[in-house]
């Protein structure tokens, strides 16, 4: 059975400030990506424990994945069998406040 997908509000702003920030430069870019990372965040509805843990917090419910530059950063909830994707993170920007 697949999990719920569910996208935080964070995680919609910054998908939505990475396609302001490629589009700048390249639209179609930054629509590719932005295809890109949303398709990966939601095949984590069948494969939840793909990515790893993140290390910034140790926690074996937060994990990530990356495409390229970006990490997806997301909760697994086994008992409710959803996925949160909590951010969309670039490499640039160093490590996820905590």
């Amino acid at each position: 059975m697949a999990f719920r997908v569910d996208f935080t509000e964070l995680a919609a702003e910054d998908l939505e400030s990475i396609s302001k920030f490629i589009a700048e430069d390249n639209p179609a870019a930054a629509a590719r990506v932005c295809r890109g990372l949303y398709e990966l965040a939601l095949s984590l509805a069948t494969n939840p424990f793909i990515g790893r843990i993140t290390p910034e917090y140790s926690d074996p419910t937060i994990r990530d994945i990356s495409q390229g530059s970006y990490r997806i950063v997301y909760l697994v909830d086994e008992r409710l069998q959803r996925v949160g994707i909590l951010r969309f993170w670039h490499g640039a920007r160093g490590f996820l406040p905590g």
